[in-house]
């Protein structure tokens, strides 16, 4: 069982932002989705499926939030997507907490702000998720 991902969730707080790895081939292309917390670590009451079709048991331990969406070409621009579904994660899938994701001077449609993703926070997320390959 791997610890890292619960310890991690565990001092997560609401705003605080996460990475999260994610399954090959999905539809994304990612290695990872990024979210801003809006429900911190807590155990499901009750059994339900997502809007992404992930099947979750009562007691359950799991975060929430928004979903960034990478946009353009660049790895390090991301759009919050604030009017999708709430994404459900569980707390062992978590690979990064707490790293800020600062506004570029870029909206898209008029309103929505692009955020950039540090260089650093990039490569030490991809790094964990590497190593997690390793360890299969």
């Amino acid at each position: 069982m791997d610890f890292a991902g619960d310890e991690l969730a565990n001092v997560l707080e609401i705003g605080d932002n996460l990475a999260i790895n994610v399954e090959d081939g999905n539809l994304e292309g990612v290695v990872f989705y990024l979210i801003l917390c809006t429900k911190a670590l807590h155990k499901v009451k009750e059994s339900f499926i997502d809007n992404w079709r992930t099947s979750f048991d009562v007691d359950d331990d799991v975060v929430a939030g928004f979903y960034y969406q990478k946009w353009g070409n660049s790895d390090s621009s991301y759009v919050l997507s604030k009017y999708s579904h709430v994404v459900y994660a569980y707390s062992h899938l978590v690979r990064a907490v707490k790293f800020l994701m600062p506004p570029r001077n870029h909206r898209i449609n008029g309103n929505d702000v692009v955020y950039e993703l540090p260089e650093d926070i990039l490569q030490g997320i991809n790094e964990v998720i590497a190593s997690l390959e390793v360890d299969d």
